[in-house]
């Protein structure tokens, strides 16, 4: 009995550890070298899974996400500059910090819709955002 118990958990950690997915995200030029990249995933419902902030400290960025499942993911960055932890706008309201999103959809007056911003991830994958300033 106890093999049997050792031999199934065993079997049960390799397809927990088979099951992580990486998303790997690169982001070239940005510019300003100061501030923090600000990212959030998201699942195909628009669930936030994962909010990071990270330092700047190379022109071209690259960062990981770890998800447990095969599935449609979307990526929403920005580049707080100014470390105030929002996406700072100008008169009009328009953003005057970086900003992108995964797909590298564009709209003008609002964020993407979440189908736009979309991306399948059957095995590790790597997306790249460009940065809209």
């Amino acid at each position: 009995m106890k093999k049997i118990t050792l031999i199934s958990t065993f079997i049960f950690a390799l397809f927990i550890a088979k099951a992580q997915l990486t998303i790997t995200v690169t982001v070239p030029n940005v510019k300003p070298l100061k501030g923090n990249i600000m990212l959030r995933l998201q699942n195909n419902i628009g669930a936030d899974l994962e909010k990071k902030v990270v330092p700047i400290d190379t022109k071209n960025f690259t960062t990981t996400f770890t998800v447990s499942s095969k599935g449609r993911y979307a990526i929403s960055i920005y580049h707080d500059v100014n470390k105030n932890n929002k996406l700072d706008k100008n008169f009009f309201g328009a953003p005057s910090e970086g900003f992108g999103f995964s797909n590298n959809v564009k709209e003008v007056f609002s964020e993407p819709t979440l189908k736009a911003k979309l991306f399948a991830v059957n095995t590790n994958t790597t997306i790249s955002i460009k940065l809209n300033y």
